[in-house]
Order: structure tokens, then C-alpha cells, then sequence
């Protein structure tokens, strides 16, 4: 299962998904960590970083929502302009099972 961290794109929004430092643990229970390239920039965390624990670099935003699972720190929401547009091209292809399944991880994220 492929765990994906996106770049932010709200003005502003320094913020990201995931730290370097959370990568092994990730990999470590089974998952594949994948990052837009330039995903930590803005919160100071080089793509080489993510590298160097066992991360591997995504060049497209396409290819990191294909990911069963996409961590980020504002959904597309919040940002109406690129958020429409993702919802559009990415909703339309996900099948049911991986609604669910997404559901069903935040759900026990959520909980916790």
C-alpha cells in the first residue's frame, strides 16, 4: 500500500504532511512512502531528506494521488481554484473500494 505526501498548495500554507523523521517508521509497517517533489520545501525539509529515510520522490501530482493513501495538511478544499480542478480528475477515476477504504483509515486516525 502507497502512502503519499502532497505539496501544499493553499497561499501560504508552510505547513506539510509528513516529516522525514515518520518515513522509516511508515516503511517499517509495510507501506510505501511516496513525495511530490518539493512537498517539505516550504516547511524547510529538502526532498533529499525524504530520500535519505526511505522515501521515494513523485514528479507529478497525479502520480502521488494515485496513492491508496494521500497525506496532507489541508484537504482540496480549502483551496477552490486547485482543489476543484484535483477533485475533477481525481474523484472521477477512484473506485468505490477506495473511498471506502480511505474512510475507514481516517476514521481510526480520527480516533485515536
Amino acid at each position: 500500500m502507497k502512502v503519499a505526501v502532497v505539496k501544499e498548495t493553499f497561499p501560504g500554507e508552510r505547513r506539510v504532511g509528513l516529516v522525514p523523521v515518520s518515513v522509516p517508521l511508515l516503511i517499517k509497517s509495510g507501506l510505501e512512502v511516496l513525495v511530490q517533489a518539493g512537498a517539505g520545501e516550504a516547511a524547510g525539509f529538502a526532498d533529499q531528506l525524504y530520500v535519505d529515510k526511505g522515501a521515494k520522490i513523485a514528479a507529478t501530482r497525479d502520480e502521488v494521488f494515485a496513492a491508496d493513501i494521500v497525506v496532507q495538511v489541508r484537504s482540496l478544499g480549502v483551496n477552490p481554484q486547485a482543489g476543484r480542478i484535483l477533485a475533477q480528475t481525481t474523484t472521477r477515476h477512484m473506485r468505490r473500494d477506495h473511498v471506502d477504504r480511505r474512510a475507514h483509515f481516517y476514521a481510526r486516525v480520527d480516533s485515536h
